[in-house]
């Protein structure tokens, strides 16, 4: 005999109501699968004749972790903690863990404002003063709709993480090294991981400009990578040494260049990276432009039925005005 165990991994309840839901509307039966809502950090063993009726009455065999559990920095969602709480209080000696493990991989980047080879024809280049975060931002470098991007330098493997080891460090660090191959603004380090699901079969979230050629195409339009801006942007030359300090914690990975170093800029003012998008988005530019060449257009046919000196002021407001407008 087998039991299948689904746990929501989350407090709130809608969370649940909506599980429920599409286990319902699939045909799946409360014999079938045994749901428990909780949050796994409270997942316990417990007496199957007592009062507690939503956990776990004897240790799995299996663990597998769902991918909602990792973002595109892989431990923002605090799986780490996740993984050593499970491996501790409800496995079997012998037990299996879905994914296997992890490794993180970056490369020294520049991401910039266009410099009027955007659709507008601007230079927007000081929006690029507001590229700042205390946390790492999520992109896909691969989406329809992106920012142009230039990787500086060579890939790195940053850290690997193993989840059959009994216990998974909570923190770490490295040194990394970085020579230019190319003249730019390094303002960031992008980031991504490979997850190893079994010894063969894995999830590889590597942009497609810096994947192997043997490597299969990558598939789906959804947040892959991660963006972690520097405090300050640097001009840098091909051939430049580029030292970079990374750093994880229990929820999140960062990077900082600890040579040549840079004077910090003091930051103000935040913008979201969807901002930046639209400076890009050339469809909604020329849709724009056309709507209102076209009122422009309408308004002055009727303005030229009054006489010049009659005509009063003409008035244009642009509602919303800002980056991308």
């Amino acid at each position: 005999t087998s039991e299948i165990i689904a746990n929501t991994a989350h407090r709130a309840a809608y969370i649940a109501d909506l599980y429920m839901t599409v286990a319902r509307e699939n045909g799946l039966k409360s014999e079938q699968v045994k749901f428990i809502h909780r949050p796994s950090q409270e997942l316990a063993i417990v007496d199957p004749d007592g009062e507690d009726q939503n956990n776990l009455t004897g240790k799995v065999d299996v663990v597998v972790l769902d991918h909602e559990l990792f973002d595109p920095g892989l431990i923002g969602k605090g799986v780490l903690a996740k993984v050593n709480h499970l491996k501790k209080k409800i496995t079997t000696a012998n037990h299996l863990i879905v994914p296997m493990g992890a490794q993180v991989f970056c490369a020294p980047c520049e991401i910039i404002c266009p410099r009027g080879d955007g659709p507008d024809g601007l230079d927007w280049r000081v929006g690029d003063e507001t590229r700042w975060a205390a946390f790492y931002e999520t992109a896909n470098l691969d989406g329809l709709l992106r920012e142009p991007w230039r990787c500086l330098g060579p890939v790195n493997e940053v850290f690997e993480f193993d989840f059959t080891e009994p216990e998974v460090k909570l923190s770490g660090q490295t040194d990394l090294t970085f020579t230019v191959k190319e003249d730019g603004v390094l303002n960031s380090i992008v980031f991504w991981y490979k997850l190893a699901l079994t010894a063969d079969v894995e999830l590889d979230h590597t942009p497609t400009e810096l994947r192997d050629a043997k490597s299969p195409a990558v598939r789906g339009d959804y947040n892959r990578q991660a963006t972690q801006w520097l405090a300050a942007p640097m001009e840098v030359s091909k051939g430049d040494e580029i030292q970079v300090r990374a750093s994880y914690s229990r929820s999140r990975i960062r990077f900082e260049v600890t040579k040549p170093e840079a004077s910090k800029k003091d930051r103000g003012v935040g913008c979201p990276r969807w901002l930046f998008l639209r400076s890009w988005d050339e469809e909604r530019v020329d849709a724009f432009r056309k709507a209102i060449d076209k009122a422009l257009e309408k308004i002055m046919e009727a303005r030229e039925q009054i006489p010049k000196l009659d005509r009063p002021p003409l008035r244009i407001v642009h509602m919303g005005a800002g980056l991308g407008q």
